[in-house]
């Protein structure tokens, strides 16, 4: 099956690659695994779920460096054709940050971002098997359970993404006034949710990934042992689940989830 318009790898450009991989596997149920890149780049860590790879850590790359960007996480996503979508992006009012790069005789990725600034990865494989890949369920340990958008127009942000790839609504909630929360759908199945930001959020539009965990109290603790930040949280979502948000050492922002027994 096409897996285009689903979130595929999740990945964390760091400062220290190393003691990113040493703060992360002690909070998040991970393991790791090295791959060799071809050409002269270096070795590639892998994050791997029970044994599954699901995203990578690297040292970010010079040039964004300069520019003053900080460590932070992407997300990837699955696209047919890359130069295509590129071009529907630049039609919908989003933008290239980069050039479609290889990874490998197989794999081709590029930067983007959204109409709003958000930055995401589009990602393209032609390596044997990829059709027949299947995610891990959403609530496995460490897998990544929840894609959320955080940006100043939602509205926008919605009409975008639905244009680019075909997502479908899910349940919209307003557990307040003036805030309104939308969840989306990718092949009849709830992924993550988008909202415009308060006015007092001082952070420019972005995604947000969660990461499952057994015991959320115990995750935070180890959050805060290993130099990071717990800035919300733990809290009740609707449903039972918990969540916590964290900055991790290096200040890149990412999120725990712990399900709700019989989810």
């Amino acid at each position: 099956m096409s897996h285009e318009g689903q979130f595929v790898w999740f990945e964390l450009n760091a400062n220290d690659a190393d003691k990113a991989t040493d703060f992360y596997t002690s909070v998040i149920p991970w393991g790791t695994e090295v791959s060799e890149i071809e050409g002269d780049a270096p070795p590639y860590t892998m994050w791997t779920a029970q044994g599954e790879s699901m995203g990578g850590v690297m040292n970010m790359p010079e040039e964004p460096r300069k520019q003053g960007v900080p460590p932070h996480w992407l997300g990837y996503v699955a696209v047919d054709d890359i130069e295509d979508t590129l071009e529907r992006i630049e039609e919908l009012g989003g933008s290239r940050v980069t050039e479609p790069m290889n990874i490998s005789e197989e794999d081709q990725f590029c930067v983007v971002e959204d109409p709003q600034g958000a930055v995401f990865c589009l990602y393209h494989s032609d390596s044997e098997g990829m059709e027949d890949w299947e995610p891990l369920d959403q609530n496995t340990p460490g897998n990544a359970s929840w894609i959320e958008l955080v940006t100043d127009d939602a509205e926008a942000a919605w009409e975008f993404y639905s244009e680019l790839f075909g997502w479908e609504k899910g349940e919209t909630m307003t557990p307040e006034p003036g805030f309104t929360y939308q969840m989306f759908e990718w092949d009849g199945q709830t992924w993550g949710g988008m909202y415009t930001m308060p006015d007092e959020y001082d952070a420019p539009p972005h995604w947000l990934y969660y990461f499952t965990v057994e015991d959320i109290e115990s995750s935070v603790e180890r959050v805060r042992d290993k130099g990071g930040e717990v800035f919300n949280g733990p809290e009740e979502v609707p449903g039972g689940d918990l969540v916590a948000h964290c900055r991790d050492p290096e200040g890149a922002v990412f999120a725990l989830h712990q399900t709700a027994p019989g989810h």
